[in-house]
């Protein structure tokens, strides 16, 4: 059977990733790291096959025709696709279309839990949970004011004392092969023995960073421990502390900053000191500052090095915040948000926890772009970094200077 050349397939590489939305048209190519884009279309052929492509999550792949072939905006469109190597458009021959490999759903299907009604199968997928735990043991200290939603389940009034939990906490932690990172955060009323106990008593291959204020190390309330890292929270006021203990290996100086004069400062003491930083921006009623350091941009989307699937899962679940809990100085084991749900260690396990947490329909870990205005108008919602801290806070989610309409 013979088909006439008017008719054509038009079709997206799998290693690329295409996005419509309201008249934006983007195509990302995860090999040479190229972003073909169209704004504000007003061709109805173009949006049509914009939107049809959009649809086609199977392998990004249509009939078009003569006449849409040689419309010009579409045939720019193709033009982008070849000179980038993201797509094509070949001759119809038969009623098959070409072979080309579906995008790439493993990671998709691996976090996707929202067709899994049967709790054993949520259970079974808990291996990969949880990624990263903190442990808060004391109150707030004074560089919390620029954080205020993290560990605010510390308001919540509790008779339980987090010292005598520490074996189950321990036992809880072991569970879990995936466990890549343990947070152990310290204050001036942190009980050190305890805390000294326990990380003498870790023995597990995941990554441990002991956080506390400088001068708490300094006077040795924390055990130095060669395989674990130390997060010391400094200002700029403190050059001789911290060229005290510059020598070791294993630590990172962080300091909070609110301005480009405080970068500046901390830059300066880097260079000199030959020592590891870490630069915190802190909300502090600031917006041009975060507008300057915190904002994404264009170019920032493109040194993230995307592959398709790390897109497929920010359309499932929220990366910064997924599999990350948090269990304070009373026992509360949260997401560290205000939007989570509250166990206790004392009657429950994480594992309960975090199968509750799952049918939470509105845990931050499934904080997402596509459902949040104004970013679910933008056709780079996925490409975006994850909602983060930052936004909860100024209760603002299009932190970006990417697409203005």
């Amino acid at each position: 059977m013979k088909f006439p050349v008017n008719k054509y397939w038009l079709y997206i590489e799998p290693y690329a990733y295409l996005k419509y939305v309201e008249r934006h048209l983007i195509v990302y190519n995860e090999l040479n790291k190229t972003i073909i884009e169209f704004q504000n279309i007003d061709d109805k052929i173009l949006n049509n096959i914009a939107e049809q492509l959009n649809s086609d999550t199977e392998c990004c792949c249509i009939e078009i025709d003569e006449k849409q072939r040689e419309n010009e905006n579409v045939s720019n469109f193709i033009t982008q696709l070849r000179t980038n190597f993201s797509g094509d458009c070949i001759i119809k021959t038969n009623n098959f279309k070409p072979l080309i490999l579906k995008q790439k759903k493993e990671a998709r299907q691996q976090f996707d839990f929202s067709k899994i009604d049967d709790l054993y199968q949520i259970r079974y997928k808990l291996k990969l949970l949880p990624r990263e735990i903190t442990l808060h043991f004391g109150m707030k200290s004074e560089y919390d004011k620029y954080y205020p939603f993290i560990d605010n389940a510390c308001s919540l009034s509790s008779e339980i004392d987090i010292y005598n939990y520490m074996g189950k906490i321990y036992n809880n932690i072991k569970e879990y092969s995936n466990v890549s990172t343990l947070n152990i955060i310290c204050y001036n009323d942190t009980n050190y023995a305890e805390i000294n106990s326990f990380i003498n008593r870790n023995h597990s291959s995941y990554n441990v960073f002991i956080h506390c204020d400088i001068l708490q190390f300094l006077n040795k309330n924390v055990v130095f421990n060669k395989k674990h890292t130390y997060c010391l929270y400094c200002n700029t006021d403190l050059g001789k502390n911290i060229e005290s203990v510059k020598n070791y290996d294993n630590i990172i100086f962080c300091f909070y900053v609110k301005n480009s004069e405080e970068i500046e400062k901390i830059q300066a003491i880097s260079e000199q000191l030959s020592i590891t930083t870490k630069i915190i921006p802190a909300y502090d009623n600031n917006i041009n500052f975060f507008e300057k350091y915190i904002f994404t941009d264009r170019d920032d989307i493109i040194e993230q090095n995307l592959s398709v699937d790390d897109i497929l899962v920010n359309e499932i679940l929220n990366t910064n915040f997924f599999g990350r809990i948090y269990v304070n100085k009373f026992g509360f084991i949260t997401t560290g948000s205000n939007k989570s749900t509250y166990l206790n260690i004392s009657e429950h396990s994480i594992n309960d926890f975090i199968l509750k947490e799952m049918q939470f329909n509105e845990s931050i870990w499934f904080l997402l772009r596509k459902n949040i205005e104004p970013c679910k108008n933008c056709a780079y919602c996925n490409l975006c970094p994850p909602i983060s801290e930052y936004e909860i806070l100024l209760n603002r989610f299009n932190l970006c200077n990417i697409y203005k309409k």
